[in-house]
């Protein structure tokens, strides 16, 4: 994750921390935060060019779309 350009992160420590501290990160997709009880974590942008996305269950044929889409 350290040396990725583009990163899809999830809510995880470990997936921000790698942004976070990445020297080759150019575009980061970044889930909502929509979990009740969790509106005390605020922080959602890694760089400048973090992409915020709505995170929900999906199959592998939307993920394969979405991939491809970026």
């Amino acid at each position: 994750m350290n040396h990725a350009k583009i990163m899809v992160c999830s809510l995880s420590t470990l997936c921000w921390t790698a942004g976070l501290l990445s020297k080759n990160i150019e575009k980061v997709y970044f889930p909502k935060n929509k979990f009740p009880g969790w509106e005390n974590q605020t922080f959602s942008t890694i760089i400048q060019n973090t992409q915020v996305y709505d995170n929900f269950l999906c199959n592998e044929r939307e993920i394969t779309e979405f991939l491809n889409s970026v």
